[in-house]
């Protein structure tokens, strides 16, 4: 259903779209952007995780590979095997229906078999 693939500068456009509210803004965010979210805020977050050698902002793109998601894998620990995962956000589309479960499902199996975790 999903593909995942880096993130890019362009994605950000569609993100701030993708909050409902204030209140899911800031269930999401943690703290970590200003509402209302803007592209500005994403790209800058973005380049500081870029310069982090334990973590990667990852795109969720929807069958027709357009961007329909975001989530970022981070604190990549190979030692103990082990890796958080953030900023979890799915299009209002995908939400409600069981395409957060398979999301997860499949991060769970990238993080497992390409990163080692």
């Amino acid at each position: 259903m999903f593909k995942l693939r880096p993130f890019k500068n362009s994605d950000a456009a569609c993100m701030p779209s993708w909050i409902i509210d204030e209140r899911e803004f800031y269930f999401w965010s943690a703290g970590k952007f200003t509402y209302p979210l803007t592209a500005d805020q994403i790209i800058a977050y973005a380049e500081v995780m870029a310069d982090e050698q334990t973590a990667w902002p990852m795109t969720v793109l929807a069958e027709n590979g357009s961007p329909t998601g975001h989530i970022l894998l981070r604190r990549a620990d190979y030692l103990q095997r082990s890796i958080h995962l953030g900023f979890v956000l799915l299009a209002p589309q995908y939400r409600g229906n069981g395409c957060g479960q398979a999301l997860l499902r499949m991060i769970k199996k990238y993080v497992q078999e390409i990163l080692g975790m």
